[in-house]
Parts: structure tokens; sequence; C-alpha cells
């Protein structure tokens, strides 16, 4: 999923960027595609109907094999083909997974008790169903999205089929869910272990995930000819309406890069005089910097700060800190390359002799850290966002205000303006509470916002209540401390992940909200160079403990029986594994958005059962 709607603000604000595949000709070297999204799109287009399960799979894995070969087709790429699906995913990514899933599966039933509800009265919205799976309301209890993780028998049964239908491609690489790591990352670690093999190709990344755009900037260096496709329908609809839908566009990821550095630099509008030339270091750093600081409105691992909305004016009020703090300073940065030892041609800096033995400069983490981040520089960052914190966060919930005002007043709801509260507990909403389509329950978090208004940023001692509120607990000086350096671990751990992989399989944020930039700012050091976690050998999760983790209690049977009955007796399945979670959308504004609050699980005990 990556970062939530920053693809669409890239290209309104960037609509140069997207091109014609045509003009890319026919030397394409190299494609590479996240494939996950395309098993999603196959599940949504094949109708189960009365077919036998296995039926139905093979029809799915066909599909997806026609459209990675449809693309090969168009590309015909002259060197290298990467088919990657997602394999076992760090700890810092399975709540998220959890979370989905199980609001995957909440929706689903949800959706029946609507259709139910709108049996015997017409509704224009009452049959507005989300995909394909969920028109036939007996498929979920047969088969559900959930198979599509790592170690359920559909995506083995995809790894053999997918296998032997490009087996003959010697131009073919796959790495199936087998393989542990998500798909994009496998893809860029690929990328980063055979540098000079990309360093004068063309190379064409697949993928509808966000995230998939700052991993290609933050790759720039090493491939420098780095492009981006999706597919035209995509983004069509909400991009530009003078685009030809019946032509293929690209992403041109430098000519983006080139945009966002010269902003970040000072060279538009009136931030001060600095030369047209952008040299090699400032030109990596300054994009490093930017991919960090985005990492604070929110991604798969890290949450979004409500003063900070991409959807509103996010990506425009952390570009303005930047170039307040840092982009005016030549030579200042919050990621910085060690010694400053650079070439004078924008080429990546290697070590060693032949591929498998090159270390490029994103390979912190791995062999001796070649860029740290600046944590004196970022602490001026956050101080001046800090500083306009309250105004931010107050202008952020008037927003709010305005959209809850216009829900409530034309919105599609069959409720009354005046029915504002609703139960937490979602899965046991009463007839009354339930929306009457999909479309209505998508806006909850706008129309209903009891927590919202309990914290109120325009009334004294809010900030003690976001805490109570949002993270339930009394802030102490010691809590604090402990979000906010769990906060500052994941700046640095996600950093790490997208340019080198992943230090620590085990570590994860904690909460499902930020802490106020006020106080994040207390406890950022004062350190050109800190390291808040420690590089550790990669220890990932096997496939089936990552099932017991992610996977809400109706889709259990997608484990093998042994380690279902073994779960249900030594865990507790009363809060572990219920469907009755409560939901909490604050600062959310769609209801896909919202985060569960569900139990943690004991990752050893999971590993225990899964071994016994």
């Amino acid at each position: 999923m990556g970062i939530p709607s920053y693809f669409l603000h890239i290209v309104k604000r960037h609509p140069s960027i997207l091109k014609k595949i045509a003009l890319l000709g026919p030397n394409i070297d190299n494609f590479y595609a996240d494939c996950n999204g395309i098993i999603y799109n196959a599940v949504y287009e094949t109708v189960i109907g009365t077919k036998n399960i296995d039926v139905y799979e093979a029809e799915i894995i066909i599909a997806v094999c026609n459209k990675i070969q449809t693309y090969i087709d168009m590309f015909q790429p002259r060197e290298k083909i990467i088919i990657a699906f997602d394999g076992v995913a760090p700890v810092a990514k399975l709540n998220q997974q959890r979370e989905r899933r199980y609001k995957s599966w909440l929706t689903g039933d949800l959706q029946k008790r609507i259709d139910k509800n709108n049996a015997t009265k017409p509704n224009k919205n009452a049959n507005k169903n989300m995909n394909a799976v969920n028109q036939n309301p007996d498929t979920s209890a047969v088969w559900n999205t959930s198979s599509i993780t790592p170690g359920t028998t559909f995506m083995n049964k995809l790894h053999t089929l997918v296998t032997a239908h490009f087996k003959s491609n010697p131009k073919v690489i796959v790495s199936s869910s087998c393989e542990s790591g998500e798909g994009e990352h496998k893809i860029f670690q690929h990328i980063r272990n055979f540098p000079d093999a990309h360093k004068n190709q063309t190379t064409i990344i697949y993928g509808l995930d966000a995230d998939l755009i700052m991993l290609c900037l933050n790759h720039l260096h090493i491939s420098e000819r780095i492009f981006l496709y999706r597919e035209t329908p995509e983004f069509l609809k909400s991009v530009d309406r003078t685009l030809d839908e019946t032509c293929q566009y690209f992403v041109d990821i430098p000519e983006l890069a080139q945009s966002i550095i010269k902003y970040m630099n000072c060279m538009h509008d009136h931030c001060g005089q600095v030369s047209e030339k952008i040299e090699f270091q400032n030109e990596k750093c300054r994009m490093f910097d930017y991919i960090f600081i985005c990492f604070m409105l929110g991604n798969d691992f890290m949450p979004h700060f409500p003063a900070v909305n991409i959807r509103t004016t996010g990506i425009d009020t952390l570009l303005e800190a930047y170039r307040k703090t840092i982009g005016c300073k030549p030579g200042e940065y919050l990621i910085c390359l060690k010694g400053h030892a650079v070439p004078s041609d924008p080429l990546p800096i290697f070590e060693g002799r032949g591929q498998r033995g090159a270390v490029s400069l994103c390979m912190l983490g791995t062999v001796g850290s070649l860029v740290y981040i600046n944590w004196t520089n970022y602490k001026l960052f956050v101080e001046y966002l800090a500083n306009n914190e309250d105004h931010l966060f107050r202008q952020e919930y008037k927003k709010r205000d305005r959209l809850q005002q216009q829900q409530l007043l034309h919105g599609n709801s069959t409720k009354s303006s005046s029915f504002t509260e609703i139960s937490d507990i979602v899965s046991e909403w009463s007839n009354d509470e339930l929306p009457s389509s999909i479309d209505e329950l998508n806006m909850c978090p706008i129309r209903y916002r009891n927590k919202e208004k309990q914290i109120n940023p325009f009334t004294e001692n809010w900030e003690r209540r976001y805490y109570e509120t949002l993270f339930h607990v009394k802030m102490t000086a010691s809590e604090c401390k402990k979000i906010c350096t769990n906060y500052l671990e994941g700046m640095e751990w996600t950093f790490k992940y997208y340019s080198s992989g992943c230090v620590d399989w085990r570590w994860s944020y904690n909460y499902h909200y930020p802490p106020l930039l006020k106080d994040l700012l207390q406890f950022i050091p004062d350190s050109k160079c800190y390291n808040f976690l420690e590089v550790k050998a990669p220890d990932p999760i096997r496939d089936v403990v990552q099932l017991c983790y992610v996977l809400p209690r109706p889709s259990l049977h997608l484990l093998p029986q042994k380690i279902v009955d073994k779960l249900l007796k030594r865990c507790d399945p009363e809060s572990l594994y219920t469907t009755n979670h409560c939901v909490n959308w604050s600062f959310c504004k769609f209801f896909w958005e919202c985060h569960t609050e569900m139990p943690p699980l004991d990752l050893n005990l999971l590993e225990s059962i899964c071994s016994d």
C-alpha cells in the first residue's frame, strides 16, 4: 500500500513526468515487476460461482501469468526480467497486515449485513460491492483474499505454476512467496547487488504501491535510467483528462527527482540565489532527505502526523520547513555521506571488484555505514514544525469540521444529522448504527469524530487528551520517552530498509499514532551521527508463523488444523482471535485507513507453537 495519496500528489504537482511508453523506444534492458497487485486484480476479475476451489485458483493463477506475459511482450526487455511476489515480511509490517486482513473480513461481513438490511427496501447504493469475490454472498466462506499470504496452499500453487510457466525464458527470475522479503524490496536488493549492470541500462519497474516511487528515487544513484510503469486506467481517472486513454504512460523518475531537488535547494521562488548546477553530493543527499522527511506522512511501517496530512498540505508543510531550515544552507543535509568522498561525475561509489563484491553507497547497515542521519539537522527541522504544530493541528481540525458538516448535510446517509455517535466495536453495530452502503461506511471517519472532539486542539490541555485518547496511557515522562524513542527508531529503521535492506527483522513501531512533534523534539539526539538500532543478522520468521500472526479468526482454516488446535488451546482466543475489536479512525479520512485496536501477539509463543 505504501503512502496513501502520494502517487496522486506527485503526478498532479509534476504533470510533465507522465510520458508515453513509446518515448522509451525499443531499448529497454530490464523489466522488474512487483506482482502482488496483479494477483488481487485477477481475483477481482475472476468470479467463483459454483466452481471447484482448485479450478477457481487455477483460473486466477493463469490470469496472473497472462497479465505478466502481456507486460513482457509490451516492453520486450533485452537483458533481465524479475517477477517478484511478497514473501515473509519484517515484523514491522505484520501489525499492518494483521489489521488489513481483519478489516477485509469485517468489511465483507458488514457488506452482507447491509445487503440483508437493504433487501426489503430499494436503495441505489445497496449493491455497491467492493470486489467480485464479495458479489457472491457465499464466497468469503469458501475463498477470500487472506489466501494471498505467504505459506497458504494458494501461494504455494502460485509459486509452482508461475515458475513452470516462465521456466523456458532464460531472462526470467521468479522470486515467489517462498523467498522472504516484500516483492518491491527484493527487486531493489537485486539492483543494489548488481550496480554495474544497472548503471547505464534502462530499467522499468512495474507495481501499484506508491512506495515504489520512493524506492526508485532512492536508487537513482545506481540506476540513472529507472522508470515506473502503471497501467493507464490506474491513474487516468483522477489525474489528467487530457491523457490519451488508449496509450500507456510511465513515470519519468529522473525528471521527478530533478524537480524535487531544485525546489529543496531553494532554486525556485524567493529562498535565495543558488547556482542552477547541482553537484552530485547535493543531488544524492537532497534526494535522501526528501525520502526521509516523507516518512512523516505515514507508510506501511509508520503512522502519519495528524498535523501533517498528505491529503491537504502535508508535503508542502514538510518542504517549507526543510527549505527554511536545511535547504537554504548549502552543504547541509539530513542524510549525509561520511567523509564526503564522492566522485565528480554522478556515479555510485563502489568497493571491491565484480558485481557480487560491489558495495554501493546505499548499502548502509550491511558493509559499513557510508551514510548517516544527521540528527542535529533533523532536530532543527522538527523544531520548526513543532513551533507551528498548534496552528497546523488546528487548521487540520477545522478542515475536518468542514468535511463533517458537508457529510452531515449532503452525504448519502439515511440517518439524521444529529446521529453523531457510534460504537467503537464495528462488528457489533446494531441495525440503527449500520450504514446503508459501503460508500457510507467509508465516510464514517468524517461523520463520527467523537474522539477528535474529545481532543479538541482549541481547548486547554489538548496535548494530554491526545495521548489519553489515542494511546490509552496517562502521559508521564517515561511514557513520553518510550513513544518518542520508538518513533525515532522507526525513522532510522525505515530509511535503512528503503536504502540497504532490513537491519532488524523483529523491530516494529508499537503504536497507531505518532507522538506530538513538540514531544518528539525533546528526544532527538544532539549528535550528527547516532544509531538507535543495532544491525542484526537476517532473522525472518517462518511463513506459518506469519499466518498465525496476521490471519483473523474466520481465516484460520488456511492454517494446518493441528496448528489451529494448538493456537486456540495455548492462546486466549476470546481476546487474541476475537472478531470484536475496537476500531479507531481519528484523523483518518476513509474507513479502510482506520486502526484496529488488537491485543499484541507473542511472537515467541507463536514460533513455539509452530515448531512443536
